[in-house]
């Protein structure tokens, strides 16, 4: 999985505006700390929005790593089209396209339990990366599943349904969080049992605790 050197052609994360060691080097401080990750995630902000353009359509498929993703999605190509469509569709009535793949970043830069030291900055951009478009592909693959199982209902004659159609991720968007707690907050709005939402986040239990104490607290001295 670790290349000890690489000298490819073409940058695993493409559009990327810092060199390949500046890149390295400020996930190394990201991965070994618990300090704010707002700077690595401004130096990735071309690479997502590469991914959205490549995800939504908008810009010339016939990239390698979004073949490879394909090809990983499934043997049939219009097959894994479609699941990618239904994954911006289904997205987009929650949030946005952007702000999930803002949130699969987030994940990644934390899901590393070690950093690959003896590795030159351009071997780290390509394991980065590899684990990047794996999660985008492992969310694509979950909303294809979830899509299996929905049972379409048809409502009561004269009944109105009404689907609230404003998500949470505005009301996120004016909290006073940065990055980091907001991503603690997300998973805090999704429920769940709270082992189960420090073991997806890749943080220990006490250190979840303290972030999550500290939401709250800023939450209270703000409203």
């Amino acid at each position: 999985m670790f290349p000890k050197n690489l000298k490819a052609p073409h940058r695993p994360l493409v559009t990327l505006t810092v060199s390949s060691e500046d890149f390295a080097n400020e996930w190394n401080r990201c991965w070994s700390s618990t300090k704010d990750i707002s700077i690595l995630c401004e130096m990735l902000e071309p690479a997502i929005s590469y991914w959205v353009d490549l995800l939504e359509g908008n810009r010339n498929r016939e990239d390698k790593n979004f073949l490879s993703m394909c090809s990983n999605l499934s043997e049939d190509m219009r097959d894994a089209l479609d699941q990618i469509d239904n994954w911006v569709y289904q997205v987009a009535r929650i949030s946005s396209p952007y702000e999930d793949i803002q949130l699969l970043l987030i994940e990644t830069i934390r899901q590393f339990k070690f950093y690959p030291n003896l590795r030159n900055g351009e071997a780290v951009e390509m394991v980065f990366s590899n684990l990047f478009k794996a999660k985008i592909r492992q969310r694509i693959s979950w909303f294809a599943r979830r899509r299996e199982l929905v049972i379409e209902s048809t409502p009561e004659k004269g009944v109105i349904p009404f689907y609230p159609d404003h998500p949470d991720y505005l009301l996120m968007k004016s909290l006073p969080f940065n990055r980091w707690e907001s991503f603690i907050f997300a998973w805090i709005l999704r429920g769940g049992s709270k082992q189960d939402t420090y073991k997806n986040i890749h943080i220990t239990h006490s250190k979840f605790n303290n972030e999550e104490q500290a939401i709250w607290d800023t939450l209270k001295k703000t409203y």
